[in-house]
């Protein structure tokens, strides 16, 4: 059975931390989020979540819950890095972008504007994901607007002609899209151990089953209307049975698919599409928003963890509590939102009043 399968992405929440010896001031990144993101995956119908080789998550594998390790695969991304890499080397010439040989990360150039920056930066992002997507049959998370906007605003900016036709196919390779609504079943929200277990008896459910190779079926536009029928059909079965409990619901899923008209064979997009089925892109910022409001509700935040599962420096740091403010950052970004000035300048307070007394 080929059901659905959706492509993990890291969802980092900016912590601050005082040392203790000196009271010096930290920011960390929190990574400790993710099991709140399984109630998203549920509403798409995922059967598995894929994780790329090349993602310091992997590391961290050994030590997850036993329930969750067995509906995660890992998938080797060292191709699609590699065709990033290529289909966007004029573009990093032109800007005079390296990559960092030691983290795979791109390095900022002094004079370069970082929002020039973070547009490039999110075009890596992008096409690495579309290639993942397409050569692993992926549902993956990006906005295509935003792909758009960033693409065109690097092309007002570069002036040799590769580079701005590269970014002009990009633009034209998001208008092959269109939005496609159905309705999900999806469950209450819930703490992470509770949705890990919700998720593996769905996993073992045979309705669910196939819920999930329908609903990845839509990426094809030849099945999709009657995949959408049985998307309904299966659903209202689903919340009849005997797995729903108390809280469940449906809610209306929008995903981004491929319309069926034939992509042109540019020399860029014939690299990433060679007569395959584009994939579904789902926009997971609400979902994203939602896990970072649980994990403020019912998280321990005494200890953030790193991507690869490993507690940040406890002992010698305070790490203060989250700002109410705080926002989930999109995928690519290179900022983290902690929150205002106000809530910072009252949380540094309440700690300095704490050693105090």
């Amino acid at each position: 059975m080929k059901g659905t399968i959706v492509l993990f992405e890291p969802l980092p929440i900016g912590r601050i931390g005082v040392r203790r010896d000196d009271e010096e001031v930290l920011i960390g990144t929190d990574f400790s989020s993710f099991a709140y993101m399984l109630e998203e995956f549920v509403s798409l119908a995922a059967l598995k979540i894929a994780i790329p080789k090349s993602f310091p998550e992997v590391a961290a594998l050994s030590e997850a819950p036993e329930l969750l390790k067995q509906r995660i695969i890992i998938i080797d991304d060292a191709a699609e890095i590699e065709t990033a890499e290529r289909i966007l080397h004029p573009l990093m010439k032109e800007l005079e972008i390296a990559i960092n040989s030691d983290t795979g990360e791109l390095d900022k150039p002094r004079d370069l504007p970082r929002s020039v920056f973070t547009a490039v930066q999110r075009i890596r992002r992008d096409v690495k994901c579309m290639a993942l997507g397409l050569n692993h049959s992926l549902q993956i998370d990006l906005d295509s607007n935003l792909a758009t906007s960033s693409s065109r605003k690097l092309r007002e900016l570069v002036q040799q002609p590769d580079a701005r036709a590269i970014l002009a196919n990009l633009e034209g390779f998001f208008s092959y899209y269109e939005d496609l609504e159905f309705d999900s079943v999806t469950p209450p929200l819930d703490v992470p151990a509770g949705m890990i277990t919700t998720f593996d008896r769905l996993l073992n459910d045979p309705q669910y089953l196939k819920l999930s190779e329908t609903v990845a079926s839509l990426s094809d536009p030849r099945h999709r209307r009657g995949a959408l029928s049985q998307v309904r059909a299966i659903g209202r079965a689903i919340m009849s049975s005997n797995v729903i409990t108390t809280g469940w619901n449906y809610i209306a899923k929008v995903i981004k698919v491929w319309t069926g008209v034939p992509v042109p064979e540019t020399n860029t997009l014939s690299i990433l599409v060679s007569n395959k089925t584009l994939p579904p892109l789902v926009n997971l910022r609400v979902a994203r928003e939602r896990a970072v409001k649980m994990w403020m509700a019912s998280a321990n935040h005494d200890v953030p963890y790193s991507r690869s599962g490993k507690p940040l420096t406890k002992g010698e740091v305070v790490w203060l509590p989250p700002c109410a403010s705080l926002a989930a950052s999109r995928p690519g970004d290179s900022t983290l939102k902690l929150g205002t000035v106000g809530e910072l300048l009252e949380i540094l307070k309440n700690f300095q009043e704490g050693r105090i007394t």
